[in-house]
């Protein structure tokens, strides 16, 4: 008879788990960054399966106080979304805003191809969530409902914050 037992609200059966320790490991990270990734708007209304496809291209990382996380005018070949923690935005070297976790960073550059539009400083140490953007793209080109859905929340975003988004791009 198999013995079952529990982790993270979810039921295992314990042979699974003997057999695959990794895999169960890997699968709760995934939840982690995936319950991160339903909070910001850009990835809003996204299907369980898409955010853990997603989840799946973006890796964790921590950075320190004072550390740039994002320079005026280099390749926007990144997404940050803020997990912990506080910056500051920089436009031209002039202080345009503060944004503080959960936050997403990066992505108008990321999401057009343009270079940085602006410079991201950490205000306090930061834990980060970063999606590469070839892994994004191919996702992205790979799921028109992946497409429709952030095309509708880019346009919703920029209609929410008009000041934010137009201090970057001034």
């Amino acid at each position: 008879m198999d013995t079952f037992t529990t982790f993270n609200g979810n039921i295992y059966k314990v042979s699974d788990i003997e057999n695959n320790q990794d895999s169960m490991v890997f699968s709760h990270d995934l939840k982690k960054k995936a319950d991160i990734l339903k909070k910001i708007p850009l990835f809003s209304g996204l299907s369980e399966k898409q955010y853990g496809e997603l989840s799946k291209i973006a890796e964790e990382k921590k950075v320190a106080k004072y550390s740039v996380l994002l320079k005026q005018g280099d390749k926007s070949d990144t997404l940050l979304i803020l997990k912990r923690g506080n910056t500051k935005i920089y436009k031209n070297d002039k202080a345009v805003a503060d944004i503080s976790a959960i936050d997403i960073l990066g992505e108008v550059g990321f999401l057009t191809g343009m270079p940085r539009l602006i410079s991201v400083i950490a205000a306090t140490d930061c834990s980060i969530i970063e999606i590469n953007r070839p892994n994004f793209l191919s996702l992205y080109r790979s799921d028109i409902f992946f497409r429709n859905i952030l095309l509708r929340n880019t346009v919703n975003e920029i209609i929410s914050k008009p000041q934010l988004y137009r201090n970057i791009v001034e």
